[in-house]
């Protein structure tokens, strides 16, 4: 597959979900299944998904048997346009894996034997729903997926703790460490230090001055949810990984490829010191290695499954956009 001409995110978002699938740390998830159980073996479940996208994470619930019963889910995302997205393809993939599905009010039902969830999306800034909802509404479970590309609210999870009932859980998948490795399959190549300084970028200590100060790494995400009283009960690695088969990329893989090498080149291009030369000769030459079937893609991430332990009285402070 050729490097598109344009982008598009939500194709991306899309196009990554079969690297996520196996990327997912299936102990931490069996752990949040068992917990689940445990207190919900009857009644119904209430999940706050923040970040939702179009949707992936909920496909996976329903495939993957995480509810086996009754479940209402909240959808949160930033973006209109991929809320509406996840309103067109969301009910498209259940009706065609066996669920029968009827919408009203701008709300999804989604049905198959006893599993019977309910779906509700809202184009929402994160930081103006936790102020709507805090003393109103409470959840059982809180999720997020990837959160370093929905985490510019991370400074907020002492906010969104208080959302979450008492012995509620919090499940944050794929959440990024920092560590990326691009490599040619067939043989060394220069080190020109983009990756590196990608890294740095996402990883450095916050400075107020910066518009992206809010993009902790996740170590500040287990400290912050410490803070808010909750207690860890599983921690496990998932990798993304993109590795050409005997038959090369999928057409997803490669267009997950061709996305991250183009918003690795937009994020690092006005950093100090980067050369525009050096950057245009990196991203032309693994543009082609895609191209070739020859670029391995790893990036290293952190699964886990915590509980809030005490109550949760909304803490002083906002949200910084």
């Amino acid at each position: 597959m050729q490097a598109p001409e344009e982008y598009d995110f939500i194709r991306y978002l899309e196009a990554k979900q079969v690297v996520e699938d196996r990327a997912i740390n299936q102990h931490v998830w069996q752990s949040l299944r068992k917990a689940l159980f445990s207190s919900h073996a009857i009644g119904q479940v209430r999940l706050l998904y923040i970040g939702a996208g179009i949707g992936s994470m909920v496909r996976r619930i329903l495939a993957w048997g995480l509810i086996p019963g009754e479940a209402v889910i909240t959808m949160v995302d930033p973006r209109a346009d991929i809320i509406v997205e996840a309103q067109k393809c969301l009910p498209k993939w259940a009706q065609s894996h066996g669920y029968n599905v009827q919408q009203a009010n701008g709300e999804f039902a989604f049905s198959r034997g006893h599993q019977q969830i309910m779906v509700r999306m809202e184009a929402l800034d994160l930081s103006d729903f936790i102020m709507r909802e805090q003393e109103k509404h409470k959840w059982d479970l809180l999720l997020s997926h990837a959160l370093p590309e929905t985490g510019d609210h991370l400074p907020g999870i002492p906010l969104l703790a208080s959302l979450v009932e008492p012995g509620g859980l919090f499940y944050f998948t794929l959440n990024g460490e920092g560590i990326i490795k691009l490599s040619a399959i067939d043989g060394q190549e220069p080190d020109t230090g983009i990756e590196a300084q990608y890294t740095g970028k996402w990883c450095r200590k916050p400075d107020p001055a910066d518009e992206g100060a809010n993009r902790l790494p996740v170590c500040s995400a287990y400290q912050l949810l410490a803070k808010a009283g909750v207690k860890f009960l599983d921690v496990g690695g998932s990798s993304r990984v993109i590795f050409p088969g005997p038959y090369g990329y999928t057409v997803d893989e490669a267009y997950a490829l061709h996305y991250l090498i183009h918003q690795i080149g937009l994020e690092v291009k006005d950093l100090p010191g980067m050369d525009a030369q050096i950057l245009e000769g990196w991203s032309a030459r693994r543009h082609t290695q895609i191209e070739e079937g020859k670029l391995v893609y790893i990036s290293h991430h952190i699964d886990f499954l915590g509980q809030q332990t005490k109550t949760t009285d909304p803490p002083d402070g906002s949200i910084t956009n």
